[in-house]
């Protein structure tokens, strides 16, 4: 049924169609067309390039499902789209996170996991440190309590707080730092580090945390799976790779399927740090090897 207009109301939409149809036969007179050879000269420059990353990443994708046979390496299998990992749940990155922790069998590959170092001799005698979530401390925020993500508790000899975000440093809430270092100034341990995990640094790091990036502790991941594999702890050791496909799927954005498009020829621009990202892996696992 048409609508019920008056003469005066056809008469209005025919001067509205009128205007339009001027603007639009005006657009020929002054639209140009676009000059796309620069585009063209840059990507006819940077496709041999990456044709060669290409190569190289298919090569070290094989030296990697190599060493974790007969387990395969996290970027075969596409857990992008796992809901237990889904990007808004920031709590389930941290209790995997703090489960991974609790596999490793030494003080040392636990400083090693977060880049810290070797441990002082008297952390080396704590065979069994304890590993806590959402610690509550009295400050955080200003006239505040807090909760700490991560604690790693060496008896009485050090402690270790690893703060989780999985997105940068600079969209997070570091403001409660400060209040967080402050409560574990209270404690007697000679040993104490605070971390800040994330896939970026803050520009303006607040309450003396150290940033640590998810890329580095991803590659340390890989190396303690490698190691619980040779251990004959398969089950364990297949658990930590695909919290690993997680991370390195959901958080830093090297897509499996998308890799996988790359290995068969079907891409050609990609994100070459995904190569560098395994290069590092391969190059540690030969040192710890050694």
């Amino acid at each position: 049924m048409l609508p019920d207009w008056k003469l005066d109301d056809i008469k209005e939409w025919l001067r509205l169609l009128r205007t339009w149809a001027v603007f639009g036969a005006n657009l020929g007179d002054v639209r140009q067309r676009a000059d796309w050879s620069a585009a063209a000269q840059m990507t006819s420059a940077v496709a041999p390039m990456l044709a060669l990353e290409a190569e190289r990443l298919e090569k070290l994708l094989r030296a990697s499902r190599k060493k974790l046979a007969p387990l395969d390496d996290p970027f075969v299998v596409d857990l992008g789209l796992h809901r237990w990992l889904e990007e808004e749940r920031e709590e389930a990155y941290s209790d995997w996170l703090a489960w991974v922790v609790q596999q490793a069998t030494t003080p040392g590959q636990i400083f090693r996991l977060f880049g810290l170092g070797s441990p002082p001799r008297d952390l080396l005698e704590c065979q069994h440190p304890d590993v806590k979530r959402e610690c509550c401390v009295p400050h955080g925020h200003i006239d505040q309590e807090g909760r700490l993500d991560i604690v790693i508790r060496f008896a009485h000899q050090g402690i270790i707080v690893v703060e989780v975000k999985k997105g940068a440093g600079e969209d997070a809430d570091t403001g409660k730092h400060e209040g967080y270092r402050l409560s574990l100034n209270q404690h007697s341990s000679s040993y104490q580090r605070c971390l800040f995990l994330a896939t970026s640094p803050e520009e303006e790091p607040h309450g003396d945390f150290t940033f640590i990036s998810w890329a580095d502790v991803c590659i340390e991941m890989r190396l303690l799976a490698f190691e619980l594999k040779n251990e004959r702890h398969y089950l364990t050791a297949a658990m930590v790779l695909a919290f690993v496909a997680a991370v390195e799927q959901n958080l830093l954005g090297f897509s499996a399927s998308f890799i996988q498009k790359v290995r068969q020829g079907q891409v050609v621009f990609f994100n070459a740090k995904v190569v560098d990202h395994l290069e590092s892996f391969l190059e540690k696992l030969k040192k710890l090897e050694v």
